[in-house]
């Protein structure tokens, strides 16, 4: 199989060419640095042709399979009732004034009781 790619290829195809590509890259590499120090230029520039013919086949894959992104429409903000969008009542608890106004009603009732008249 041939790897350079053509305006022709199906997306299967391309993909499959640059899996290879990057495979054949990556051995190169492999080969040259462990079993010849680096490689000599020649072979550098082997490696660098497999890149741009990679990089032409990624470009290709990109233009021809990537599905187009779709316009999102602008985010509305839409009042809500839920919970965390109202204001917090303060946490005061409307029974404690009263309650408290009770117990001193009580205990002034029962601090005055020798003061008052018998039963009438």
């Amino acid at each position: 199989m041939s790897s350079s790619c053509t305006k022709f290829d199906s997306c299967e195809a391309l993909l499959e060419k640059i899996t290879v590509s990057k495979a054949c890259i990556s051995a190169r590499r492999h080969i040259m640095n462990h079993c010849f120090g680096g490689g000599d230029d020649k072979h550098k520039e082997q490696v660098g042709n497999r890149e741009r013919g990679l990089a032409r086949c990624e470009a290709a894959y990109e233009t021809k399979c990537k599905p187009t992104p779709r316009p999102q429409p602008a985010p509305v903000t839409v009042p809500s009732r839920e919970p965390d969008t109202i204001p917090e009542k303060p946490k005061i608890d409307p029974l404690i004034p009263t309650t408290v106004g009770g117990i001193m009603l009580l205990i002034l009732y029962i601090v005055t009781a020798p003061l008052r008249p018998g039963p009438v």
